[in-house]
């Protein structure tokens, strides 16, 4: 049976109260900038998107959900990292592809911010359909290995005092399964490091 989840609810945001860490070759100045961050599943797309409301994508071979922990920071350098959510655990419908916020204020170094980096641990997938390798129903296929870090360039994003900015994730699921991992319940970890894409931008404050 197809996984149905309300529209709002599609996607688990990644969000809680975080302190600056570190430091950038920045101002120096920590200041309150509102964060939000989304992750989601869409087959329609290879990149996600920044804002607006998505359209579903058309239902794919397979659905499920992904379970894992997960973490996200950013950076101006590549050097020094910016917790913006805490370490969540998530929940993401598989090929759902509709997304939705919460913001959250984190306080950070003044900045231009350039990278960001998503750290999942303990990360498998729960699927039915036809995945590549056949006909599955509930097969649990566990990432590899305990940990995935994941460091992605994004457009750059300056958050300054009351500052919006939104960064969005989509898994891009479809890149993980192979037919020999789905027939052995596994994901290779490199699968999810190249599948998982990027981008962040500007919201306005309470969108």
């Amino acid at each position: 049976m197809r996984l149905t989840v309300a529209r709002s609810g599609l996607l688990l945001l990644l969000l809680g109260s975080a302190a600056a860490c570190g430091g950038d070759s920045v101002t120096g100045v920590s200041i309150n900038a509102t964060v939000r961050v989304v992750l989601d599943d869409n087959p329609s797309r290879t990149t996600p998107p920044v804002s607006g409301v998505q359209l579903a994508p058309e239902p794919g071979p397979y659905n499920g959900v992904f379970v894992t922990t997960a973490r996200v920071a950013v950076s101006s350098d590549g050097d020094s990292w910016h917790d913006v959510s805490g370490t969540r655990a998530i929940t993401v419908p598989l090929q759902a592809g509709d997304s939705a916020g919460v913001e959250n204020v984190v306080s950070l170094p003044a900045a231009t911010y350039s990278k960001v980096r998503l750290t999942l641990r303990g990360a498998s997938l729960t699927v039915t359909g036809s995945p590549p390798g056949g006909s599955v129903t509930n097969r649990t296929l566990d990432v590899t290995d305990t940990e995935v870090v994941l460091i992605r360039d994004i457009p750059a994003i300056t958050l300054s005092a009351n500052t919006g900015a939104r960064i969005a994730f989509d898994l891009n699921t479809e890149g993980w399964l192979t037919a020999a991992g789905v027939s052995a319940g596994t994901v290779a970890p490199t699968l999810v490091r190249d599948a998982v894409q990027a981008v962040a931008g500007y919201e306005s404050q309470g969108t």
